[in-house]
Order: structure tokens, then sequence, then C-alpha cells
């Protein structure tokens, strides 16, 4: 009866820990932010930075995030995988900075004339949608997907850089 009872608690203790980690992941908030960093006559680099927001009470463990750009429904580009894990404090926050995606030129077909212009000054700038994907590991069992799509805005700064 003894094993029976401490086998028990141990059980619900775990599972306990694990609704509780699953509520945490959803409480997870990214923010996506871009910018063009390079135009060439065969690609355009984009810097993205992502900023992590853990507004729960429980540290998060988090792969590097991949982020894919769309744009119209049709993917223009992504960022490369990077197997490196990050550690997101309890009541805390993190960005990462300087994930790159480089879009090649045959992949600029419907988005040319917006580029153009962007380039001539275009206030409302050029609106992409960026995915961002990551996995919580909660230290047991299967890491948690985490996926949040986003519109982004990509618009020519104040010093004329896009």
């Amino acid at each position: 009866m003894w094993k029976l009872l401490v086998g028990g608690g141990l059980v619900a203790g775990a599972g306990y820990y694990l609704l509780r980690l699953r509520r945490t992941s959803h409480h997870l908030e990214s923010i996506t932010t871009a910018r063009i960093h390079h135009i060439s006559f065969k690609d355009i680099i984009i810097r993205i930075d992502v900023k992590l927001k853990n507004p729960a009470g429980g540290a998060l463990s988090l792969k590097y995030p991949f982020v894919r750009l769309t744009y119209k429904g049709r993917s223009i580009g992504s960022s490369q995988v990077a197997d490196r894990n990050i550690t997101l404090p309890p009541h805390g926050e993190t960005s990462i900075t300087g994930i790159t995606i480089t879009i090649p030129l045959l992949n600029l077909t419907g988005l040319s004339k917006d580029l153009l212009k962007l380039l001539k000054g275009n206030p409302q700038g050029i609106v992409l949608q960026a995915v961002t994907i990551t996995e919580i590991d909660i230290g047991i069992g299967p890491a948690i997907p985490y996926e949040k799509t986003e519109s982004i805005t990509l618009k020519k700064t104040a010093d004329g850089a896009a």
C-alpha cells in the first residue's frame, strides 16, 4: 500500500510539472522585426531580429529560432537552421539579433515592383509575413513546438537606408 501511494504521488507530481510547463509554453511571445541589410543585383539580404518574452514563472530552454519569410502567400526565403539552445529566464526576455535571410533574385519576381517603390521612398513599405518556428525543451519527453506568424513591414529609414 505504501509503494502505491508513493508511486501515485510521483506520477501526480510529474503530471502537474508537465502541465505547468505546457501552460508556460502557451504564454511565450515573440516579436519579429526586419530591415534590409544589403541589396545587390543577385540577391537581397534581410536582417531579422527576434525578441522572445517569457511572462510566466518558469525558465524555458528553446532551440534557436528558424524564420521563414512569405510575400502574398509565397515563401521567398528562410534563415539557416542552427542547433543552439537559448535559455529564457522566468519573467524575462532575450533578443536574438542578426538572423539573416538571403533572398535570391529569382524569388523576387512578385516583390520587385513593390521593392522599387520602397527604394523610391514609398511610406507604406512592403508587408511580409514572418513565420518564427522553434521548440521548447521541457526536459522530459518530446519538445513542444512553437510557431508564430506575424506581419512585418520593411520601410525606408530616415537615414535613407531601406
